[in-house]
């Protein structure tokens, strides 16, 4: 049994502040007890749940540093990034995951969910399948769509990835009970005013009422029409603010979206040109979103759009040894996190 002492801990579901902790972890690491200490603990230690990235693609990290222009020329179907992946051996792209797994757990995020392109052969299992709680969501190809059973969630490009029949197909044989459903959406202005002429509505209302998502990534050109449908079926929202910014698409209306009362996540987005850090993520947001909640947002409600119960108990040992200053007391200690901290605070990741 190894006991680890904090001066403070942010613990459960309902992420409650603690002070003088103790956690008892088995040599396993799985919790065996959670305590209040009798005496005083002054060690400058703060025990925090691990992230979660609620959007990443993360088989793309090979091209960090050689990945510039717009959008389209990024991760358009004829983009950069799926030429890459179009010519990537199985092994490589296993060396790509074991980088972007590694990056990931050393930021402090400990759980994903992660868009994999290439149909079922883009969903190759992990390389290290126990080091990261990890949600994959595949993109099958047209002639998979018959039998997406193979696929343990689906991620959808965008409105535009599958005709009408194929839209049919998709839904016909999606299982909603197993199989969670996530598309971006209004990402692109372009696309977003094309489709509202075509069809007289938002790509964000049209996936409402035909794909009915589980979440819609970006919403990066959502208006408040938008944001009232979602809002109506309780559908997650992905913020992307640092992918957004790179790509130069906009700025999410985040302000409205957390007003809304939607269950919200946050993503890192494409590896080629994110690194892989919710600690920047937080700084990029931390103008837009109150402390308590946004920490929230990172940790807890990110992992429960994707279905997965987080925070640090008894049945989730995934969680940060934190080193904090002397000067930080219990009530301040989530706006220091969001405001100052870094994975250079990181003593020790527990999983």
């Amino acid at each position: 049994m190894i006991p680890i002492l904090a001066e403070f801990a942010i613990i459960g579901k309902d992420l409650s502040l603690l002070e003088n902790v103790k956690i008892i972890v088995d040599d396993t690491n799985n919790i065996i007890e959670i305590e209040e200490s009798s005496r005083e603990i002054h060690n400058n230690v703060a025990l925090i749940p691990g992230f979660f990235n609620a959007h990443v693609h993360a088989a793309d990290i090979g091209l960090r540093g050689a990945a510039y222009g717009s959008l389209n020329e990024l991760v358009g179907k004829e983009g950069i990034k799926h030429r890459y992946l179009n010519q990537m051996s199985e092994d490589q792209l296993n060396e790509s995951l074991k980088r972007a797994f590694q990056e990931a757990i050393n930021s402090g995020i400990l759980g994903w969910s992660d868009f994999r392109e290439g149909g079922i052969d883009g969903l190759k299992p992990y390389p290290v399948e126990d080091s990261l709680y990890h949600l994959a969501f595949g993109r099958p190809s047209n002639r998979e769509l018959g039998d997406i059973s193979k696929f343990s969630n689906i991620g959808i490009m965008d409105v535009k990835a599958y005709s009408e029949g194929e839209i049919k197909i998709l839904l016909k044989n999606i299982n909603r009970k197993s199989q969670k459903l996530f598309i971006h959406a209004s990402e692109s202005l372009n696309l977003r005013k094309t489709w509202i002429t075509d069809f007289g509505v938002s790509d964000i209302k049209w996936s409402l009422d035909v794909l009915k998502p589980d979440a819609i990534i970006h919403v990066t050109h959502a208006n408040m029409d938008d944001i009232v449908e979602m809002s109506k079926t309780k559908t997650g929202a992905i913020i992307c603010l640092r992918s957004n910014q790179f790509t130069k698409t906009g700025t999410p209306p985040v302000e409205s979206l957390v007003e809304s009362g939607l269950p919200l996540g946050i993503g890192t987005d494409n590896a080629m040109f994110s690194k892989l850090s919710l600690w920047d993520e937080l700084h990029s947001l931390k103008n837009y979103i109150e402390p308590e909640r946004l920490f929230s947002i990172a940790t807890i409600e990110g992992a429960q759009l994707c279905g997965i119960e987080w925070g640090i108990s008894k049945r989730n040992t995934n969680f940060i040894e934190l080193q904090i200053p002397k000067h930080v007391q219990v009530r301040d200690l989530k706006e220091w996190i969001i405001n100052n901290g870094t994975e250079k605070d990181i003593l020790k990741i527990w999983r």
